[in-house]
This record gives C-alpha cells, sequence and structure tokens, in this order.
C-alpha cells in the first residue's frame, strides 16, 4: 500500500494584532502513518482516495482535534485518517511573537493508495494472519473466524477479482466431507497460517 502525507503546515497568522506562529512538527511527518495503518475493511473494498484533515494542537503541543476538510470518499478512510494522525502527530507547543502558548493549526493531506499487482496478496512486509474455518459433516462451510490477522486479508486474482481469504480457502476446503477414525462423517475446523517476516541480512 501506498500512503504519502502531503501539504504544508499553517502559515503563521495575526491574531488580535499578535503574530501566531503554527505548529511545528516532532519527528519525521511521513512517519506518522504507514502502509500498516491502512484499514482492513478499506483494502477487502478496493477504497482509496486522499483525505485533508485540520489538526489543532492545543497549548501543552499535544492534538485536541482533528476534523476533515475534504473526505476521501470512504468513510473508513476518513476515520482511519483522524484516528491515526491523532495517535501518532507531535507538535511543539505553539507560542505568538510575545511568547505566549496559544491554540495552532496544522493541515495536511492524506494519499491512500492500493498497489497494482495480478494473483498477488496485498500485504505488508512483516504479515500473519491465522484463520479457522469450520466444515460441517455435508461439507458446507459454517463459519471462517480470521483469529489473528495484521496487513491485508484478500488476494487479488489474474482477472482482477478479489476474493476474502475466507472465501479463498472456503472454496478449497468447503464442498468436502471429512470423516473420523472410523469413517463416520464429522464436523472439523481448519485453521490456516500466512505469515512473512522481512528481516535485513547481518554482514
Amino acid at each position: 500500500m501506498l500512503i504519502m502525507l502531503i501539504g504544508a503546515a499553517a502559515m503563521p497568522t495575526v491574531v488580535n494584532g499578535v503574530v501566531v506562529t503554527g505548529p511545528t512538527s516532532v519527528g519525521d511527518v511521513p512517519s506518522w502513518i504507514s502502509s500498516d495503518d491502512y484499514p482492513l475493511a478499506a483494502i477487502e473494498a478496493g477504497e482509496e482516495g486522499t483525505v485533508s484533515v485540520r489538526l489543532i494542537v492545543d497549548k501543552t503541543g499535544k492534538l485536541s482535534g482533528c476534523t476533515i476538510k475534504k473526505s476521501s470518499g470512504s468513510a473508513v478512510l476518513d476515520e482511519a485518517t483522524c484516528a491515526v494522525l491523532s495517535r501518532n502527530a507531535r507538535f511543539r507547543p505553539v507560542v505568538n511573537s510575545r511568547g505566549q502558548p496559544v491554540q495552532g493549526v496544522f493541515q495536511r493531506a492524506v494519499v491512500w493508495k492500493l498497489p497494482r499487482g495480478d494473483g498477488t496478496p496485498y500485504m505488508s512486509a512483516n504479515w500473519r494472519s491465522d484463520m479457522t474455518l469450520t466444515v460441517q459433516p455435508d461439507g458446507t462451510v459454517s463459519s471462517c473466524q480470521s483469529t489473528d490477522s495484521t496487513g491485508t486479508a484478500y488476494i487479488k486474482g489474474a482477472d482482477g477479482s478479489k476474493k476474502s481469504f475466507c472465501e479463498t480457502y472456503g472454496d478449497q476446503y468447503g464442498g468436502k466431507r471429512y470423516t473420523d477414525e472410523v469413517g463416520k462423517p464429522t464436523a472439523v475446523t481448519i485453521t490456516v497460517v500466512h505469515e512473512i517476516k522481512v528481516q535485513p541480512v547481518k554482514p
């Protein structure tokens, strides 16, 4: 996934004849949000877009509010943008030209974009998903639960179609009748584990 923070902090403004300098970010602004923050619901729905936000910074430098100036068209992405920035954004206290702490405004746009590819899962570098299917004696899949998942949970086929992992493995393991040790049809649970870890090679 590609996620970018674009735009600039607010320019200095004049309030009651006093110059107020906009909030100054602490740390690397692009690090505030990453592909791991892409909401699973938006991934599954194939949602992308750009969210413009207005961050309110209080007198102590803490983020006290986040409002959507321009929606991405996805309520999920809009909500995730404010949630992630509220959690990760850091600022130095805002002061006016007299050195007095005041409230400030910081504006940014966040671009959420899914990768393109054929037949490959959409996932982050370090990724894990555990899914448990329950198959009834007649072969029907009665439930599928993701017990531990980070990153993504669907596969894009060569024809552009998208299937969740539950759908993919439901097709693979459903429709079959499983038996116990004496040959009697029985319900079973099937756990499928995927894990990818990316680690640097030590010299």
